[in-house]
């Protein structure tokens, strides 16, 4: 059963890569990030181009899953880096222990996952695990928290089930593994900025309103 997220709880968004190209990213997402600013909210970048790289040179040199796994990881770093300039009063946090100290002094957290790996070593090292799964895993070790995908494309209006959406490649194929342990999930396309709620089954409903 799908619930809105409670003032002051946690919000998760996870901004797909796909978006860095956008020219007016900064104002679509400090629009996006004000509508929760009764929350507490962490953003989870994706690899975007820096990732492709690393895809690129998967195909080229066949690398491990490990080696790969681990390069498109430090490829979120810089595209913390990239955010951290496009969003005014952010700051990037690099472990699970200093959100707090980060949202008291009234941060927006973006947070990146390479130098504290180990928080999410459970995830399979595959590229079937992207930052989708990432910000899923952090949503639910956060624990009062609701997960929002931030994508450049509309969900589609009928929508089986979160497995589906997996393997239509809208979110990564684990994440139906790890949406099971998730109450809130909305998402986004940032193009018109309306949040959708897709519950635990995958079923899509109503507009979010995050105070509702």
């Amino acid at each position: 059963m799908t619930s809105h997220p409670t003032r002051g709880s946690i919000i998760v968004m996870k901004i797909g890569g796909s978006l860095f190209t956008l020219p007016d990213l900064s104002r679509r997402l400090r629009e996006l990030v004000e509508q929760f600013e009764q929350h507490r909210v962490v953003l989870v970048p994706g690899g975007g181009v820096f990732a492709d790289a690393v895809r690129s040179l998967d195909r080229i040199h066949e690398l491990s899953p490990q080696t790969s796994h681990e390069l498109a990881i430090r490829a979120m770093s810089m595209s913390c880096q990239l955010l951290e300039q496009l969003i005014e009063n952010s700051t990037i946090v690099h472990a699970l222990s200093d959100f707090d100290s980060a949202w008291k002094q009234g941060h927006t957290v973006i947070y990146d996952p390479a130098s504290d790996y180990g928080q999410h070593a459970d995830l399979p090292a595959s590229w079937d695990v992207t930052s989708d799964s990432i910000a899923a895993s952090l949503a639910i070790q956060l624990g009062d928290s609701s997960l929002i995908l931030v994508k450049s494309i509309d969900l589609p209006e009928v929508c089986p089930s979160i497995e589906q959406i997996s393997a239509d490649g809208l979110v990564d194929v684990y994440f139906y593994e790890l949406a099971k342990s998730l109450t809130n999930i909305g998402w986004c396309n940032l193009r018109n900025q309306e949040i959708r709620v897709v519950d635990g089954s995958g079923k899509t409903g109503d507009s979010w309103n995050p105070d509702s």
